[in-house]
């Protein structure tokens, strides 16, 4: 019988190694699918080379649904017969395993043959063909937000992800650290912090010279910003290309209350702000994407590709958590990490294949590690 309504992408690969699969709609790759083999197709928005061997290939992959970053390591990608082709414009279709990154499902490929550049189009099915019209409801909440958000709405630091790569956002909080560039084509950096977290705002010389000096700012200044999202290695940080988007209270006075619990708030922003240690059992108790802290023996350390899967366990109970490179970087234990370790972290709770994790990610949320 024919199957009319369905695009499939049959491939063979020089292995002999064979899948057929319908795309899904990139929209339907949702936290379900971590752990999953997913197909999708689509076009290629934004590429970015590994720097070094354990870092991946990135690229953020388009279909009519939405958008997926799609992560491939050196060893599969140099061996993908197209990768040349592979950059802005290039249609593809990925075969892979959803994973959890920066709180958002990624798919990451570790079979060369699973890579395939179109020479047409990407015979992706778009949301609305392959879903009842209710699953196109989220897409349209998210513009809402997006236009929100452009109106100035401040969004917390710590619920800044991946999915809002492009979106403008505002935020405000403390200038922990500003770094002006050591070279013509490098951008002045702020790091902005507020009690969920930090970012990196970057802005270039021809924005710079535009700042009136009551915009100006530097280390423990309060600033409020409204950019892009960005990721930049890995990294997620907002971008200002409109002078208008930095205020400061000598600039707009309105915008920065100057009561004393707001003035001694700021204060201990830009400060490390450690969570309470939980006990693990409570951590079935906690809100998805709440933020928890845990101490335990590592039972078990296992590799990721971007990090490590741990077993951590107390008195109380056991969790799983999933340690993110990103996160190690100040705790240089992290990157030995072996059973009967002790280890303190904060993370944000998620929710796989219907299991808690504690995913960590950001760098200090790694508070010590003893052996």
């Amino acid at each position: 019988m024919k199957q009319g309504i369905l695009f499939l992408i049959c491939v063979a690969a020089l292995s002999g190694r064979v899948f057929c699969e319908t795309p899904a709609p990139i929209s339907q790759v949702t936290n379900d699918k971590m752990g999953k083999a997913v197909t999708v197709a689509g076009e290629v928005v934004s590429f970015q080379e590994s720097r070094k061997e354990t870092a991946p290939y990135s690229f953020r992959l388009q279909d009519a649904s939405g958008q997926v970053r799609v992560a491939i390591w050196p060893d599969v990608f140099n061996q993908i017969a197209d990768k040349d082709k592979i950059k802005h414009g290039a249609k593809v279709t990925i075969h892979g395993e959803g994973a959890l990154f920066h709180n958002a499902v990624e798919i990451h490929v570790t079979n060369a043959a699973d890579v395939i550049v179109n020479d047409g189009k990407a015979e992706a099915p778009s949301a609305a063909s392959a879903a009842p019209a209710t699953a196109i409801a989220p897409a349209a909440k998210q513009t809402s937000a997006t236009s929100t958000l452009a109106k100035g709405d401040v969004t917390g630091i710590g619920s800044i992800t991946p999915v809002m790569v492009k979106q403008t956002v505002t935020i405000s909080g403390k200038v922990t650290s500003a770094r002006a560039p050591k070279t013509e084509r490098a951008p002045y950096i702020l790091k902005i912090t507020d009690d969920t977290g930090s970012i990196d705002v970057v802005f270039w010389t021809d924005t710079a010279q535009k700042l009136t000096d009551a915009q100006k700012v530097n280390e423990g200044d309060k600033a409020r910003i409204t950019g892009q999202v960005n990721e930049f290695n890995k990294n997620l940080q907002i971008r200002v290309d409109d002078p208008a988007g930095i205020k400061t209270p000598k600039s707009h006075p309105d915008l920065f209350p100057s009561d004393k619990s707001t003035s001694a708030s700021a204060q201990n922003m830009g400060k490390t702000s450690r969570l309470a240690i939980l006990p693990i059992a409570e951590v079935a108790g906690v809100a998805i994407k709440d933020r928890v802290a845990i101490s335990g023996r590592v039972e078990t350390v296992e590799p990721l590709r971007a990090g490590k899967r741990l077993t951590v366990k107390d008195p109380t109970g056991m969790a799983t958590v999933l340690l993110w490179d990103t996160a190690t970087g100040l705790t240089t234990a992290a990157d030995t990490l072996r059973p009967n370790d002790v280890i303190t972290l904060a993370g944000s709770v998620e929710e796989a294949l219907s299991t808690r994790v504690i995913t960590v990610i950001r760098p200090g949320d790694v508070y010590s590690v003893v052996r």
